[in-house]
């Protein structure tokens, strides 16, 4: 029983974000929707879940789930603030 497809993503994480995964982008392999991404993600990075993260998929801002392709983009974007 075939359950999942999972696709490679590339992610691009940004300030402190970055600094929790590590890097400033990997490649990781996910279900192809939005919200399994953000579960595995959570999982493998637990200080993820106290952040307040946007999403960006291929550079456009996600406020959905959204379903995903293989080579997909996935920017994690931290809270920004003006003055």
């Amino acid at each position: 029983m075939n359950v999942s497809n999972p696709i490679q993503i590339k992610l691009v994480a940004f300030g402190v974000l970055q600094e929790i995964i590590g890097a400033p982008s990997i490649f990781i392999s996910c279900d192809p929707n939005l919200e399994s991404c953000k579960e595995n993600l959570i999982k493998q990075y637990p200080a993820l879940a106290k952040q307040a993260i946007q999403y960006a998929i291929n550079h456009q801002l996600a406020s959905e789930n959204i379903a995903l392709t293989n080579g997909s983009e996935i920017a994690l974007l931290p809270p920004f603030s003006g003055g």
